[in-house]
Protein backbone atom coordinates (compact mmCIF):
# COMPACT_ATOMS: atom_id res chain seq x y z
CA UNK A 1 0.00 0.00 0.00
CA UNK A 2 1.21 3.48 -0.56
CA UNK A 3 1.80 5.87 1.84
CA UNK A 4 1.02 9.76 1.19
CA UNK A 5 4.55 10.98 0.74
CA UNK A 6 5.66 8.03 -0.75
CA UNK A 7 7.96 8.34 -4.52
CA UNK A 8 5.16 6.44 -6.55
CA UNK A 9 2.50 8.39 -5.06
CA UNK A 10 4.05 11.75 -5.98
CA UNK A 11 4.87 10.46 -9.64
CA UNK A 12 0.91 9.58 -10.00
CA UNK A 13 -0.14 12.44 -8.63
CA UNK A 14 1.61 14.54 -10.95
CA UNK A 15 0.68 12.20 -13.70
CA UNK A 16 -2.43 12.48 -13.08
CA UNK A 17 -2.29 16.56 -13.19
CA UNK A 18 -0.34 16.45 -16.64
CA UNK A 19 -3.48 14.13 -17.95
CA UNK A 20 -6.37 16.39 -16.73
CA UNK A 21 -4.49 19.16 -17.83
CA UNK A 22 -4.04 18.17 -21.36
CA UNK A 23 -7.56 16.90 -21.34
CA UNK A 24 -8.20 20.94 -20.22
CA UNK A 25 -5.71 22.50 -23.01
CA UNK A 26 -6.17 20.05 -25.81
CA UNK A 27 -9.71 21.39 -26.67
CA UNK A 28 -9.03 24.99 -25.90
CA UNK A 29 -6.36 25.58 -27.91
CA UNK A 30 -8.28 24.14 -30.51
CA UNK A 31 -10.75 26.84 -30.49
CA UNK A 32 -8.28 29.80 -29.65
CA UNK A 33 -5.11 29.43 -31.21
CA UNK A 34 -2.86 31.72 -31.04
CA UNK A 35 -3.25 33.76 -34.27
CA UNK A 36 -6.89 34.03 -33.14
CA UNK A 37 -5.84 35.85 -30.15
CA UNK A 38 -3.28 37.61 -31.82
CA UNK A 39 -5.91 39.22 -34.03
CA UNK A 40 -8.03 39.57 -31.37
CA UNK A 41 -5.66 41.91 -29.36
CA UNK A 42 -4.85 44.00 -32.26
CA UNK A 43 -8.14 44.10 -32.94
CA UNK A 44 -8.52 45.85 -29.76
CA UNK A 45 -6.11 48.20 -29.79
CA UNK A 46 -6.25 49.33 -33.72
CA UNK A 47 -9.87 49.48 -34.44
CA UNK A 48 -10.65 53.10 -32.60
CA UNK A 49 -7.74 55.04 -33.47
CA UNK A 50 -7.98 53.62 -37.23
CA UNK A 51 -11.62 55.18 -37.40
CA UNK A 52 -10.29 58.28 -35.73
CA UNK A 53 -7.68 58.80 -38.39
CA UNK A 54 -10.13 58.02 -41.35
CA UNK A 55 -12.59 60.13 -39.86
CA UNK A 56 -9.62 62.84 -39.79
CA UNK A 57 -8.49 62.07 -43.63
CA UNK A 58 -12.61 62.53 -43.89
CA UNK A 59 -12.39 65.76 -42.94
CA UNK A 60 -9.80 67.28 -45.19
CA UNK A 61 -11.09 65.44 -48.02
CA UNK A 62 -14.46 67.61 -47.63
CA UNK A 63 -12.79 70.60 -46.62
CA UNK A 64 -10.97 70.37 -50.58
CA UNK A 65 -13.90 69.54 -52.23
CA UNK A 66 -16.88 70.68 -50.18
CA UNK A 67 -15.19 73.44 -48.60
CA UNK A 68 -16.91 72.94 -45.07
CA UNK A 69 -16.80 70.51 -42.46
CA UNK A 70 -18.44 67.13 -42.08
CA UNK A 71 -20.81 66.47 -38.65
CA UNK A 72 -19.24 65.24 -36.00
CA UNK A 73 -17.79 62.16 -35.23
CA UNK A 74 -19.98 61.39 -32.50
CA UNK A 75 -23.41 61.84 -35.32
CA UNK A 76 -21.15 60.34 -38.40
CA UNK A 77 -21.48 56.65 -39.44
CA UNK A 78 -17.92 56.25 -37.95
CA UNK A 79 -18.95 57.25 -35.02
CA UNK A 80 -21.57 55.03 -35.13
CA UNK A 81 -19.21 52.11 -36.22
CA UNK A 82 -16.67 52.35 -33.34
CA UNK A 83 -19.31 51.74 -30.29
CA UNK A 84 -20.72 48.91 -32.54
CA UNK A 85 -17.31 47.62 -32.81
CA UNK A 86 -16.55 47.70 -29.38
CA UNK A 87 -19.96 45.38 -28.82
CA UNK A 88 -18.87 42.88 -31.63
CA UNK A 89 -15.28 42.15 -29.80
CA UNK A 90 -17.43 41.15 -26.27
CA UNK A 91 -19.38 39.20 -28.84
CA UNK A 92 -16.89 37.04 -30.13
CA UNK A 93 -15.37 36.77 -26.30
CA UNK A 94 -18.90 35.39 -25.11
CA UNK A 95 -19.08 32.74 -28.53
CA UNK A 96 -15.61 31.48 -28.12
CA UNK A 97 -15.57 30.89 -24.53
CA UNK A 98 -18.90 29.13 -25.08
CA UNK A 99 -17.19 27.25 -27.32
CA UNK A 100 -14.52 26.56 -25.48
CA UNK A 101 -16.84 25.83 -22.27
CA UNK A 102 -18.26 23.00 -24.39
CA UNK A 103 -15.31 21.19 -26.06
CA UNK A 104 -13.86 21.00 -22.29
CA UNK A 105 -17.02 19.60 -20.77
CA UNK A 106 -17.06 16.70 -24.03
CA UNK A 107 -13.52 15.93 -23.53
CA UNK A 108 -13.88 15.52 -19.58
CA UNK A 109 -16.61 12.85 -20.40
CA UNK A 110 -19.49 14.78 -20.44
CA UNK A 111 -21.98 13.38 -23.44
CA UNK A 112 -23.03 16.25 -25.41
CA UNK A 113 -23.34 16.26 -29.27
CA UNK A 114 -19.93 18.26 -30.70
CA UNK A 115 -22.83 21.03 -32.34
CA UNK A 116 -24.03 22.57 -29.41
CA UNK A 117 -21.05 24.59 -29.28
CA UNK A 118 -22.01 25.94 -32.51
CA UNK A 119 -25.68 25.98 -31.69
CA UNK A 120 -24.35 28.06 -28.89
CA UNK A 121 -22.63 30.51 -31.30
CA UNK A 122 -24.94 31.01 -33.42
CA UNK A 123 -27.33 32.23 -31.10
CA UNK A 124 -25.14 34.56 -29.58
CA UNK A 125 -24.65 36.19 -33.25
CA UNK A 126 -28.18 36.19 -34.06
CA UNK A 127 -28.34 38.52 -31.10
CA UNK A 128 -25.64 40.50 -32.20
CA UNK A 129 -27.16 40.78 -35.46
CA UNK A 130 -30.85 41.98 -34.32
CA UNK A 131 -28.62 44.13 -31.97
CA UNK A 132 -26.85 46.08 -34.88
CA UNK A 133 -29.53 46.11 -37.12
CA UNK A 134 -31.95 47.56 -34.75
CA UNK A 135 -29.39 50.03 -33.53
CA UNK A 136 -28.83 51.14 -37.57
CA UNK A 137 -32.60 51.58 -37.87
CA UNK A 138 -32.55 53.81 -35.01
CA UNK A 139 -29.44 55.79 -36.31
CA UNK A 140 -30.17 55.86 -40.15
CA UNK A 141 -34.02 56.25 -40.19
CA UNK A 142 -34.25 59.78 -39.56
CA UNK A 143 -31.47 60.51 -42.11
CA UNK A 144 -33.20 58.25 -45.03
CA UNK A 145 -36.53 60.09 -43.75
CA UNK A 146 -35.89 63.97 -42.63
CA UNK A 147 -39.79 64.63 -42.27
CA UNK A 148 -39.58 62.27 -38.88
CA UNK A 149 -37.69 64.78 -36.99
CA UNK A 150 -40.25 67.30 -37.28
CA UNK A 151 -42.87 64.78 -36.76
CA UNK A 152 -41.94 62.53 -33.22
CA UNK A 153 -45.01 61.09 -33.61
CA UNK A 154 -44.75 59.00 -37.25
CA UNK A 155 -41.24 58.66 -35.82
CA UNK A 156 -41.91 56.96 -32.80
CA UNK A 157 -44.44 54.60 -35.05
CA UNK A 158 -42.19 54.02 -37.39
CA UNK A 159 -38.61 52.87 -34.64
CA UNK A 160 -41.19 50.70 -32.67
CA UNK A 161 -42.88 48.93 -35.75
CA UNK A 162 -39.56 48.01 -37.46
CA UNK A 163 -37.66 46.69 -33.79
CA UNK A 164 -40.61 44.46 -33.46
CA UNK A 165 -40.32 43.18 -36.97
CA UNK A 166 -36.43 42.72 -36.51
CA UNK A 167 -36.69 41.05 -33.25
CA UNK A 168 -39.07 39.07 -34.67
CA UNK A 169 -36.61 37.59 -37.68
CA UNK A 170 -34.57 36.82 -34.92
CA UNK A 171 -36.66 34.65 -32.90
CA UNK A 172 -37.52 32.88 -35.68
CA UNK A 173 -33.82 32.40 -36.78
CA UNK A 174 -33.05 30.92 -33.29
CA UNK A 175 -36.14 28.70 -33.54
CA UNK A 176 -34.81 27.42 -36.96
CA UNK A 177 -31.47 26.86 -35.59
CA UNK A 178 -32.29 24.77 -32.59
CA UNK A 179 -35.01 22.73 -34.71
CA UNK A 180 -31.90 22.03 -37.15
CA UNK A 181 -30.06 20.59 -33.96
CA UNK A 182 -32.78 19.21 -32.56
CA UNK A 183 -33.72 17.76 -35.86
CA UNK A 184 -37.02 18.38 -35.09
CA UNK A 185 -39.46 20.47 -37.57
CA UNK A 186 -40.06 24.08 -37.46
CA UNK A 187 -43.42 23.49 -37.21
CA UNK A 188 -42.97 21.50 -33.97
CA UNK A 189 -40.68 23.61 -32.45
CA UNK A 190 -43.28 26.67 -32.99
CA UNK A 191 -46.11 24.05 -31.32
CA UNK A 192 -43.87 23.40 -28.31
CA UNK A 193 -42.71 26.88 -27.89
CA UNK A 194 -47.14 27.92 -28.10
CA UNK A 195 -47.92 25.16 -25.41
CA UNK A 196 -44.91 26.87 -23.53
CA UNK A 197 -46.25 30.31 -24.06
CA UNK A 198 -49.19 29.49 -22.72
CA UNK A 199 -47.84 27.66 -19.75
CA UNK A 200 -45.36 31.35 -19.24
CA UNK A 201 -48.64 33.69 -19.86
CA UNK A 202 -50.48 31.56 -17.34
CA UNK A 203 -47.89 32.20 -14.86
CA UNK A 204 -46.92 35.52 -15.91
CA UNK A 205 -50.17 37.22 -17.09
CA UNK A 206 -48.95 40.42 -15.14
CA UNK A 207 -45.82 40.78 -17.37
CA UNK A 208 -47.67 40.06 -20.61
CA UNK A 209 -50.61 42.33 -19.81
CA UNK A 210 -47.83 44.73 -19.56
CA UNK A 211 -46.42 43.83 -22.94
CA UNK A 212 -49.27 43.92 -24.78
CA UNK A 213 -50.12 46.83 -23.17
CA UNK A 214 -47.23 48.17 -24.78
CA UNK A 215 -48.08 46.89 -27.72
CA UNK A 216 -51.67 48.79 -27.75
CA UNK A 217 -49.70 52.13 -27.04
CA UNK A 218 -47.89 51.41 -30.28
CA UNK A 219 -50.75 50.94 -32.04
CA UNK A 220 -53.37 53.01 -30.32
CA UNK A 221 -50.83 56.16 -30.00
CA UNK A 222 -52.56 57.98 -26.69
CA UNK A 223 -49.38 59.49 -25.69
CA UNK A 224 -45.75 59.42 -27.64
CA UNK A 225 -42.63 60.45 -25.45
CA UNK A 226 -42.20 64.27 -25.04
CA UNK A 227 -46.22 64.68 -24.79
CA UNK A 228 -47.62 65.87 -21.11
CA UNK A 229 -50.26 63.50 -19.71
CA UNK A 230 -52.69 63.18 -17.12
CA UNK A 231 -54.26 60.59 -15.71
CA UNK A 232 -56.27 59.77 -12.24
CA UNK A 233 -55.40 55.92 -10.86
CA UNK A 234 -57.00 54.38 -7.85
CA UNK A 235 -58.67 58.66 -6.75
CA UNK A 236 -54.67 59.84 -6.74
CA UNK A 237 -54.10 62.19 -9.83
CA UNK A 238 -50.93 61.75 -11.86
CA UNK A 239 -49.05 64.46 -14.47
CA UNK A 240 -46.18 64.13 -15.92
CA UNK A 241 -44.27 64.38 -19.03
CA UNK A 242 -43.57 61.24 -21.13
CA UNK A 243 -40.11 60.15 -20.90
CA UNK A 244 -39.77 56.74 -22.40
CA UNK A 245 -42.55 53.98 -23.60
CA UNK A 246 -40.85 50.55 -23.05
CA UNK A 247 -42.54 47.08 -23.35
CA UNK A 248 -42.97 46.42 -19.82
CA UNK A 249 -43.98 50.17 -18.13
CA UNK A 250 -43.96 53.99 -19.27
CA UNK A 251 -41.70 56.36 -17.65
CA UNK A 252 -43.23 59.95 -16.55
CA UNK A 253 -41.15 62.97 -15.19
CA UNK A 254 -43.45 65.49 -12.50
CA UNK A 255 -43.14 69.08 -12.81
CA UNK A 256 -41.01 68.42 -9.73
CA UNK A 257 -38.47 66.32 -11.92
CA UNK A 258 -39.54 63.48 -9.96
CA UNK A 259 -39.79 59.97 -12.22
CA UNK A 260 -43.05 58.29 -12.29
CA UNK A 261 -43.06 54.43 -13.42
CA UNK A 262 -46.21 52.84 -14.53
CA UNK A 263 -47.00 49.25 -15.94
CA UNK A 264 -48.06 49.61 -19.70
CA UNK A 265 -51.10 47.38 -18.65
CA UNK A 266 -52.13 50.15 -16.59
CA UNK A 267 -53.48 52.38 -19.13
CA UNK A 268 -55.97 49.51 -21.00
CA UNK A 269 -58.55 51.00 -18.57
CA UNK A 270 -57.87 53.74 -17.56
CA UNK A 271 -58.62 57.44 -19.39
CA UNK A 272 -55.21 59.38 -20.30
CA UNK A 273 -55.99 63.12 -21.37
CA UNK A 274 -52.77 64.54 -23.66
CA UNK A 275 -52.13 68.05 -22.77
CA UNK A 276 -49.87 68.35 -26.02
CA UNK A 277 -52.85 67.39 -28.25
CA UNK A 278 -55.46 70.40 -26.73
CA UNK A 279 -55.77 73.09 -29.59
CA UNK A 280 -56.88 75.95 -26.82
CA UNK A 281 -56.42 77.00 -23.09
CA UNK A 282 -59.72 77.97 -21.27
CA UNK A 283 -59.98 81.00 -19.16
CA UNK A 284 -62.86 81.19 -16.21
CA UNK A 285 -62.85 83.65 -13.53
CA UNK A 286 -65.90 84.98 -11.68
CA UNK A 287 -65.80 88.13 -9.13
CA UNK A 288 -68.33 89.65 -7.26
CA UNK A 289 -69.40 93.76 -7.06
CA UNK A 290 -71.64 95.37 -5.03
CA UNK A 291 -75.04 95.85 -4.82
CA UNK A 292 -74.67 99.68 -4.82
CA UNK A 293 -72.85 99.39 -8.31
CA UNK A 294 -75.64 97.24 -10.34
CA UNK A 295 -76.66 100.90 -12.55
CA UNK A 296 -72.88 100.47 -13.76
CA UNK A 297 -73.31 96.38 -14.29
CA UNK A 298 -74.39 96.94 -18.16
CA UNK A 299 -71.40 98.98 -18.70
CA UNK A 300 -68.57 97.19 -16.87
CA UNK A 301 -70.12 93.54 -19.41
CA UNK A 302 -69.45 95.43 -22.48
CA UNK A 303 -66.35 97.00 -21.40
CA UNK A 304 -64.69 93.61 -20.10
CA UNK A 305 -66.13 92.10 -23.81
CA UNK A 306 -64.39 94.99 -25.65
CA UNK A 307 -60.97 95.04 -23.38
CA UNK A 308 -60.65 91.14 -23.45
CA UNK A 309 -61.40 91.19 -27.63
CA UNK A 310 -57.37 92.97 -27.79
CA UNK A 311 -55.64 90.31 -25.50
CA UNK A 312 -53.07 88.39 -27.66
CA UNK A 313 -54.28 84.66 -28.84
CA UNK A 314 -57.98 84.82 -27.46
CA UNK A 315 -60.40 83.02 -30.38
CA UNK A 316 -63.30 84.90 -30.64
CA UNK A 317 -64.95 81.67 -32.82
CA UNK A 318 -64.34 80.40 -29.69
CA UNK A 319 -67.51 80.30 -26.64
CA UNK A 320 -66.47 84.14 -25.04
CA UNK A 321 -69.00 84.81 -22.37
CA UNK A 322 -69.07 88.08 -19.95
CA UNK A 323 -72.36 87.59 -18.00
CA UNK A 324 -74.19 88.22 -14.99
CA UNK A 325 -74.93 84.91 -12.81
CA UNK A 326 -76.09 85.52 -9.99
CA UNK A 327 -77.19 87.98 -6.69
CA UNK A 328 -74.71 85.98 -4.38
CA UNK A 329 -74.71 87.03 -0.45
CA UNK A 330 -71.99 89.37 -0.76
CA UNK A 331 -72.17 90.85 -4.10
CA UNK A 332 -73.38 91.21 -7.92
CA UNK A 333 -71.51 87.94 -9.20
CA UNK A 334 -70.13 88.00 -12.82
CA UNK A 335 -68.36 85.19 -14.58
CA UNK A 336 -66.25 85.67 -17.59
CA UNK A 337 -65.03 82.66 -20.14
CA UNK A 338 -63.07 82.90 -22.85
CA UNK A 339 -60.53 80.54 -24.85
CA UNK A 340 -56.99 81.34 -25.63
CA UNK A 341 -55.32 79.36 -29.30
CA UNK A 342 -52.41 78.12 -27.26
CA UNK A 343 -50.62 74.45 -25.91
CA UNK A 344 -47.96 76.27 -23.67
CA UNK A 345 -48.61 76.00 -19.83
CA UNK A 346 -46.20 79.45 -19.08
CA UNK A 347 -47.90 81.21 -21.81
CA UNK A 348 -51.63 80.47 -21.01
CA UNK A 349 -50.62 82.13 -17.39
CA UNK A 350 -49.15 85.25 -19.11
CA UNK A 351 -52.37 85.87 -20.92
CA UNK A 352 -54.48 84.80 -17.92
CA UNK A 353 -52.72 87.49 -16.32
CA UNK A 354 -53.06 90.15 -19.13
CA UNK A 355 -56.84 88.73 -18.46
CA UNK A 356 -57.25 89.59 -15.00
CA UNK A 357 -55.49 92.89 -15.20
CA UNK A 358 -58.29 94.15 -17.99
CA UNK A 359 -61.05 92.50 -16.44
CA UNK A 360 -59.44 95.11 -12.77
CA UNK A 361 -58.81 97.84 -15.10
CA UNK A 362 -61.88 98.14 -16.62
CA UNK A 363 -64.16 97.56 -13.06
CA UNK A 364 -61.95 100.75 -11.61
CA UNK A 365 -62.40 102.65 -14.36
CA UNK A 366 -66.07 102.70 -14.01
CA UNK A 367 -65.82 103.47 -10.04
CA UNK A 368 -67.14 100.26 -8.94
CA UNK A 369 -66.05 97.90 -6.15
CA UNK A 370 -65.23 94.18 -6.53
CA UNK A 371 -66.61 92.46 -2.78
CA UNK A 372 -64.89 89.67 -0.83
CA UNK A 373 -65.83 87.50 2.39
CA UNK A 374 -66.40 88.96 5.83
CA UNK A 375 -68.05 87.44 8.83
CA UNK A 376 -71.48 89.02 9.59
CA UNK A 377 -73.61 89.85 12.60
CA UNK A 378 -77.30 89.31 12.15
CA UNK A 379 -80.12 90.30 14.18
CA UNK A 380 -82.03 87.27 13.78
CA UNK A 381 -79.76 84.27 14.88
CA UNK A 382 -77.77 82.90 11.93
CA UNK A 383 -74.87 81.27 10.94
CA UNK A 384 -71.98 83.46 10.19
CA UNK A 385 -72.25 84.13 6.40
CA UNK A 386 -70.72 86.27 3.24
CA UNK A 387 -70.57 90.38 3.40
CA UNK A 388 -68.53 92.82 2.03
CA UNK A 389 -65.70 94.19 2.39
CA UNK A 390 -65.22 97.13 5.20
CA UNK A 391 -65.12 100.47 4.69
CA UNK A 392 -66.62 99.84 1.06
CA UNK A 393 -70.51 100.26 2.47
CA UNK A 394 -71.03 103.11 4.44
CA UNK A 395 -73.98 103.13 6.61
CA UNK A 396 -76.94 104.65 4.20
CA UNK A 397 -75.41 101.68 1.70
CA UNK A 398 -76.42 99.20 4.90
CA UNK A 399 -80.11 100.65 5.50
CA UNK A 400 -80.62 100.10 1.56
CA UNK A 401 -79.82 96.55 1.38
CA UNK A 402 -81.41 96.27 5.10
CA UNK A 403 -84.95 97.70 3.42
CA UNK A 404 -83.94 94.88 0.71
CA UNK A 405 -84.06 92.46 3.30
CA UNK A 406 -80.21 91.28 3.04
CA UNK A 407 -78.46 91.04 6.25
CA UNK A 408 -77.23 93.89 8.09
CA UNK A 409 -73.62 94.63 7.46
CA UNK A 410 -71.32 95.58 10.79
CA UNK A 411 -68.13 97.24 10.10
CA UNK A 412 -65.07 95.80 11.09
CA UNK A 413 -64.44 96.65 15.12
CA UNK A 414 -63.03 99.97 15.31
CA UNK A 415 -62.30 102.43 18.14
CA UNK A 416 -64.67 105.46 17.42
CA UNK A 417 -63.90 107.10 20.60
CA UNK A 418 -60.14 108.24 19.95
CA UNK A 419 -58.05 109.22 23.46
CA UNK A 420 -59.03 113.04 24.34
CA UNK A 421 -62.39 113.06 22.51
CA UNK A 422 -65.29 114.66 24.75
CA UNK A 423 -68.69 113.20 23.92
CA UNK A 424 -70.03 109.65 23.79
CA UNK A 425 -69.60 107.47 21.98
CA UNK A 426 -71.57 104.07 20.51
CA UNK A 427 -69.34 101.46 19.84
CA UNK A 428 -70.76 98.32 17.38
CA UNK A 429 -68.65 95.07 18.35
CA UNK A 430 -68.13 93.00 15.09
CA UNK A 431 -68.50 89.24 16.04
CA UNK A 432 -66.44 87.29 18.89
CA UNK A 433 -65.90 83.81 19.23
CA UNK A 434 -67.82 82.18 22.21
CA UNK A 435 -65.07 79.25 23.01
CA UNK A 436 -61.16 79.63 22.70
CA UNK A 437 -62.15 77.32 19.56
CA UNK A 438 -63.74 80.86 17.95
CA UNK A 439 -66.94 78.19 17.30
CA UNK A 440 -69.96 79.26 19.14
CA UNK A 441 -71.41 75.34 19.77
CA UNK A 442 -74.70 76.08 18.05
CA UNK A 443 -75.21 79.35 19.84
CA UNK A 444 -76.13 82.25 17.89
CA UNK A 445 -74.27 85.97 17.08
CA UNK A 446 -76.21 88.50 18.37
CA UNK A 447 -75.83 92.12 18.04
CA UNK A 448 -74.53 94.60 20.96
CA UNK A 449 -74.16 97.84 22.15
CA UNK A 450 -72.11 99.13 24.69
CA UNK A 451 -71.82 103.07 25.97
CA UNK A 452 -68.70 104.35 26.65
CA UNK A 453 -68.80 107.48 29.53
CA UNK A 454 -66.58 110.45 28.57
CA UNK A 455 -64.19 111.85 30.90
CA UNK A 456 -65.96 114.41 33.10
CA UNK A 457 -68.87 114.45 31.80
CA UNK A 458 -72.51 112.47 32.31
CA UNK A 459 -74.75 110.16 29.81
Amino acid sequence: MLRRGSAPAQLWSIAGLKAAGARFWGPLTNVVTPQKLFLFLLFQIVYRRLLRLLYRLQVQVWRLVRKHDPQPYEQSVLGFVEPRLRTLSRTLVVAYALKSGVRVLIASGWNANPQLAKVLSDVVYCWYAGYFVDEAKRFFLPVWIPSLKADKRKGFIYNRSLSVLTWSICLLTVSEVISAYLRIPITSTLAFGGIGGLAIGLAGKDVLSNFFGGLMLLLAEPFIPGDMVTFQRGGVRCEGRVERVGWYQTRLRGRDTRPTYVPNGMFSDTMVTNMDRITHRKFESSFQLRYADAPKVAEILQGIKTALKDVPNIDLLSPFRVHLVDFAESGLKINVVCYFATKSFDEFLYLQQVALLEVTRVVQGASATMTSVLYVDMNNPAPIGKVPLAGMINSAQNKGVAQSGLPKVVAAPKDLNPKGAEGASIEEDGPRPINGTGVSGGSSVQKSRRVKKPRGGTV
